[in-house]
């Protein structure tokens, strides 16, 4: 069992990771592609909507994994 804890702290430190990864990217997509933009024939207004929703979406996801990580290293030092 304890194995299993160990396995799913590693794995859920690098999904964190993957997922900071990620949020930087929509970050810098943002940054890049949206707000210094040449000229395009997308509606940008829903491409900045739908980046900054995915934005929001990867960090809630993020604080799932960090929260999850905290439960399982607090539950293992009980046991």
């Amino acid at each position: 069992m304890k194995w299993l804890r160990i396995v799913f702290v590693a794995t859920s430190i690098i999904l964190s990771l993957v997922i900071v990864c990620a949020i930087i990217n929509c970050e810098i997509s943002y940054k890049y592609e949206i707000e210094n933009r040449c000229g395009d024939k997308i509606d940008i207004l829903w491409v900045e909507e739908w980046l900054k929703e995915t934005i929001k979406v990867w960090k809630f996801f993020l604080c799932y994994v960090i929260i999850n990580i905290f439960y399982s290293l607090v539950s293992t030092k009980k046991s």
